[in-house]
């Protein structure tokens, strides 16, 4: 395996390790879960709180990288992440698009990745 397959590989390991690894046991209260990476890039949200984010830096990078499927409910914020005023964090996501590819469902939504990425079949 080269440097870069590895580096890849060790990414998707740390993605999907977000995603899944959780800071608690068992039930836990509103608190603990606000501040639980795996339960908030998963779509924990406090009572009442609008449910069309995810209320975590990173998340959109984090999705790509371990093979997430981008649910609609999140797909404008996703391209709101690809059009994000942080140009370097933006970048690095189109990047990580190129790199892992993308998984969602929708034609709409994989029509404007391609077009973000400017992908022409």
């Amino acid at each position: 395996m080269n440097n870069k397959t590895n580096e890849h590989e060790q990414k998707r390991l740390i993605a999907l390790r977000c995603l899944t690894h959780h800071d608690h046991t068992g039930k836990a209260d509103s608190l603990t879960r606000e501040n639980c990476d795996a339960c908030v890039l998963n779509g924990y949200h406090p009572k009442g709180e609008r449910k069309d984010f995810i209320n975590y830096a990173g998340w959109a990078r984090l999705y790509i990288q371990a093979g997430k499927v981008i649910p609609s409910n999140l797909q404008f914020a996703f391209l709101a992440e690809l059009a994000s005023s942080n140009r370097a964090y933006a970048e690095a996501l189109k990047q990580d698009i190129r790199e892992y590819g993308i998984n969602a469902k929708g034609e709409l939504f994989r029509n404007a990745i391609k077009e973000v990425l400017e992908i022409w079949d």
